[in-house]
């Protein structure tokens, strides 16, 4: 995650570049090589396949960044970040489980954000909608999937969706 997050940031500012950028993309290079024997362990029968429940964690920092478009900088940008995960059903009722990673993504947020709950809102936003296609493909593999895909991947995997922002979390939860 962390060098999907420097990539996207890399990618960000190519137009405007610099030495001192290709120093850091040379630094962030050394950092894969040195890293390129870790990786993902998926540990066999972690969970029960039929039980497992999707989790998508997503988080952004609010006007942290800048973007750059042709030798024009601006400043203020927001970063999206998520990771889904597909965890044993115990993470449901809030307990500790077992998970493998899917996937995670580091972005700019397109939009302008005028505020941290607008930058987080989004970031859920697309997290949410990467979990629903996974848990359509999901109910796909199980066989569960009908042409009212939404309703039948839905009824097949459960979906968590994790935040730290206070604010967004108390907002989807108002009755």
């Amino acid at each position: 995650p962390e060098l999907a997050y420097y990539c996207s940031r890399l990618q960000s500012i190519a137009s405007i570049a610099q030495v001192k950028h290709l120093k850091e993309a040379n630094r962030i290079l050394q950092v894969a090589m040195a890293s390129a024997k870790e990786g993902l362990f998926f540990k066999a029968q972690a969970f029960e396949w039929n039980d497992a429940v999707l989790v998508s964690i997503n988080d952004a920092s609010w006007a942290g960044e800048t973007k750059a478009v042709d030798d024009r900088v601006f400043p203020r940008r927001s970063q999206s970040g998520r990771v889904l995960v597909l965890a044993d059903q115990n993470i449901w009722d809030g307990k500790s489980a077992q998970f493998h990673v899917l996937g995670w993504k580091s972005v700019q947020i397109t939009r302008t954000c005028r505020s941290t709950m607008q930058a987080e809102t989004q970031s859920s936003i697309h997290g949410i909608e990467a979990a629903i296609r996974i848990r359509a493909a999901i109910a796909d593999t199980r066989g569960q999937q009908t042409k009212d895909w939404e309703r039948s991947s839905a009824s097949c995997c459960k979906l968590v969706v994790l935040t730290d922002c206070d604010s967004l979390n108390k907002y989807i939860k108002n009755p």
